[in-house]
């Protein structure tokens, strides 16, 4: 290729050198005053020509350059209680194939995981050392995305959520198997609103359960 390139360049260099011997001496033919025109700009026109074949030849034989791609640093987050594992079976090795999965085909690097194995998700976050340590890594600007599997997996109490997305540092997260995430307006809105549906049912139930244990208590007075 580059010989093919290097014939043709040279090829161009001939005919443009024969055009401009023409051109010069077609200005003697035509006139002394013209000829004496052409010939002192000849070799500036000439040096032009040269200068920009070559310029155009290195271009050409330049090889392409490399676009960097750059890769989102992201945490994995994975808790499963005792009681869940055997209830249901989400064990931490399923959780972390699956994390890892999605990542490779995303092609994000894994920086962290955060593992909360044999802790509810009712347990206070500042209780759970995994969480505890993701919290401390986003405000440290290690990572840029969290991921887990489940909502679940990271928070089922409102409040607790709340106060960690405070700490954050505003790192987004993701659930792979569900439609939430925090990383566009969009689903953070979808997911102020499943926050609040389920904020609302957890008042409901505890007010029923209030009134069950009030009723019981007047029953057993009278």
């Amino acid at each position: 290729m580059f010989f093919v390139l290097l014939y043709f360049y040279s090829f161009s260099f001939v005919l443009m050198y024969l055009f401009c011997i023409f051109v010069y001496l077609f200005g003697t033919f035509i006139s002394y005053h013209s000829a004496s025109i052409y010939a002192i700009n000849f070799p500036r026109i000439f040096r032009h020509i040269l200068t920009f074949s070559l310029a155009s030849l290195m271009m050409q034989l330049r090889p392409p350059r490399k676009e960097c791609m750059y890769m989102k640093k992201v945490g994995l987050y994975v808790r499963v209680s005792t009681q869940e594992q055997k209830l249901h079976g989400i064990s931490i090795e399923n959780q972390l194939d699956a994390l890892q999965k999605y990542c490779k085909e995303k092609e994000y690097i894994i920086v962290a995981t955060y593992n909360d194995a044999g802790i509810s998700a009712h347990v206070s976050y500042k209780k759970r050392p995994a969480l505890l340590q993701m919290i401390q890594d986003c405000q440290e600007q290690k990572i840029e995305l969290l991921l887990f599997t489940r909502l679940d997996r990271f928070f089922r109490s409102v409040e607790d959520y709340y106060l960690v997305l405070s700490q954050m540092e505003k790192v987004p997260w993701k659930a792979i198997w569900e439609n939430y995430e925090t990383e566009t307006s969009d689903g953070q809105l979808r997911v102020n609103i499943m926050l609040s549906i389920a904020e609302a049912e957890a008042a409901r139930t505890s007010e029923k359960i209030k009134s069950i244990m009030d009723y019981k208590g007047n029953a057993a007075i009278t």
